[in-house]
């Protein structure tokens, strides 16, 4: 887990039972898996995702792309769209490639987006039923000019649950969490890099409940999710 300073300081460092920062900002255990999916040399990966993202491109509209480097017995894509991180519903299917050694590209474009935030999730399903999801991403057309863009999945969660944040400094967030009755339960800060981080937060010793997480940067933009714990 994340090194514990003064009570409320969480950072990234080397080390066992640590994090360690890897490209796009991302936390994770070290030795751990990648935020995509692994592969041996006797269980060949099902497909070696190598990117995948949502942008504006105008008038309302986003396009989301991702690539995939092989493919082994890959049957289909499931996209599949949010306002709110946490209520999804089908967006797209995209048949696969099957087998294939080869760079592939794929772009769907939602023309729905409008001036608000989405988020959008993709599922890999092979033809013999076994499927991989991958994180989520976000997308707005509109600069949302006091608003963290941030997710926290899974959600609901059982105690542990991943804080997805894209910051524009290296800087301070603050997380407080509090119950349905106000009560505040747990509050950190957390050190993030500019960009897209993910930080894993566990053993927190909630009971089960509804809860809202409201999370601040330096810059005063913050945003409030709702999260369900089991």
């Amino acid at each position: 887990m994340l090194n514990h300073h003064n009570g409320t300081d969480w950072d990234a460092q080397n080390g066992a039972n640590s994090y360690t920062a890897y490209s796009l900002n991302y936390f994770e255990y070290t030795g751990t898996f990648s935020p995509f999916a692994i592969s041996s040399v006797n269980n060949p990966l099902p497909v070696e995702l190598t990117s995948f993202q949502a942008n504006c491109i105008g008038e309302g509209k986003s396009e989301i792309t991702w690539t995939t480097a092989s493919e082994h017995n890959s049957s289909y894509f499931d996209l599949q769209k949010s306002r709110d991180g946490y209520n999804w519903e089908a967006f797209e299917v995209v048949s696969a490639a099957g087998n294939s050694n080869n760079e592939i590209n794929y772009s769907i474009v939602d023309n729905n987006l409008g001036d608000q935030l989405a988020y959008y999730k993709l599922i890999q399903y092979d033809f013999d039923g076994a499927s991989k999801e991958y994180d989520a991403i976000s997308s707005s057309c509109e600069t949302f000019t006091n608003q963290l863009d941030a997710i926290v999945f899974p959600n609901p969660s059982n105690q542990s649950f991943t804080i997805q944040m894209t910051l524009e400094n290296d800087g301070i967030v603050n997380v407080v969490i509090y119950d349905m009755n106000g009560n505040e339960a747990i509050s950190k800060e957390i050190k993030g890099n500019e960009g897209l981080n993910k930080v894993f937060m566990n053993d927190l010793n909630l009971t089960s409940g509804f809860y809202f997480i409201h999370l601040v940067d330096e810059k005063g933009k913050s945003i409030t999710i709702k999260h369900s714990v089991l």
